[in-house]
């Protein structure tokens, strides 16, 4: 391939950067189950979006979602009974997030909290 100096430089450039921080890339999941707890802010401070994802098993009255940045992102419904739930979102490097559980009773440690990062 011949390439004439400076014509496409910047183009390899971007996209070099994107490849590199795009979430998934060069990223695995890693279990923080027992290592982060609910209802307590954490700073992305990977440099790169991440991705997090909890799974919690309620009792009745219970309800959960994701916090980022101080902005309600998904959550639950408020359960009936004992039920499993799971939800996920992205958190933007350097912001903040928690997983707020909130209401009635969960199922006592129930919470499996995994992250891609």
């Amino acid at each position: 391939v011949t390439q004439t100096a400076g014509t496409n430089d910047t183009t390899i450039a971007t996209t070099a950067f994107v490849q590199t921080s795009a979430l998934g890339y060069g990223q695995t999941w890693q279990d923080f189950t027992g290592v982060k707890v609910q209802n307590t802010n954490y700073t992305n401070s990977t440099g790169r979006p991440i991705m997090v994802a909890a799974t919690v098993t309620f009792n009745t009255g219970t309800y959960m979602y994701w916090q980022v940045g101080g902005v309600y992102v998904i959550g639950t419904g408020t359960h009936a009974g004992t039920e499993v739930d799971s939800i996920t979102t992205i958190v933007p490097a350097g912001a903040t997030y928690q997983l707020v559980l909130s209401g009635g009773t969960w199922g006592g440690g129930n919470v499996t909290w995994v992250e891609l990062r």
